[in-house]
C-alpha cells in the first residue's frame, strides 16, 4: 500500500465545513440569553446552529404608602411601610400587599393582606403570611431572604418584589 497524499477538495471542503459549524455556534451562543430578567420566564430550545428564545414576562403592579419617623444613625428610617404587589399564577393575577414596620434598621412587624381570588392561591398566600413574622421580624431587610416560604414560591417572590419597594421607602 502506497502512502498517497489527502484530496485538496476533500480537504478544503473538510474545513469549510468545521468552520461554518463553528459560527454557527458561537453565533448560536452569542444570540442566548445570559440570564432572565426578573418576573420573566424564558425558555430556549437549541440545535448546533440555531437558538430560539422567547420571554415572558409576568405582570406586576405595585402601590405604596409610608409613614416615617427619622431615627439618628440608622440606615432606614423608623416607620411602617407598605406595598402591594401583583404577580401571575397558573389561574390568574393575584394581588397580595405586604407591610413591615422598621425600628432601629430591624424589622419589628411584618404583615399582609390576602386578595387572592382563586381557592388555592388564597391557601398558598394565607399559610405565607402565617409564617412570614417568624421568619423576617428580628432582622435587618439585607438579612431577609424566603424562597418557597410555607410551600409558597410565587408569593415569595412577590414578596422579593415588595421587600426592594419597602426598602426604598424605608431609606
Amino acid at each position: 500500500m502506497a502512502n498517497t497524499p489527502p484530496n485538496t477538495t476533500t480537504l478544503t471542503i473538510g474545513i469549510i465545513v468545521v468552520l461554518v459549524v463553528l459560527a454557527g455556534g458561537i453565533a448560536a451562543f452569542k444570540n442566548s440569553p445570559t440570564t432572565p430578567t426578573d418576573a420573566a420566564t424564558i425558555i430556549a430550545t437549541s440545535s448546533p446552529a440555531t437558538t430560539t428564545a422567547t420571554s415572558t414576562p409576568a405582570p406586576v403592579t405595585t402601590t405604596a404608602t409610608a409613614t416615617a419617623v427619622p431615627a439618628s444613625g440608622s440606615i432606614y428610617n423608623d416607620g411602617t411601610y407598605s406595598t402591594t404587589i401583583t404577580y401571575a399564577t397558573p389561574e390568574n393575577n393575584e394581588t397580595v400587599g405586604f407591610s413591615l414596620t422598621i425600628k432601629n434598621d430591624v424589622i419589628t412587624a411584618a404583615s399582609g393582606t390576602n386578595s387572592s381570588r382563586s381557592r388555592e392561591s388564597k391557601e398558598y398566600v394565607a399559610d405565607f403570611l402565617s409564617a412570614l413574622p417568624k421568619e423576617v421580624v428580628g432582622k435587618k431587610i439585607s438579612e431577609v431572604s424566603v424562597s418557597r416560604l410555607a410551600g409558597a414560591s410565587l408569593t415569595s417572590r412577590a414578596f422579593t418584589q415588595a421587600l426592594v419597594k419597602l426598602e426604598a421607602q424605608a431609606s
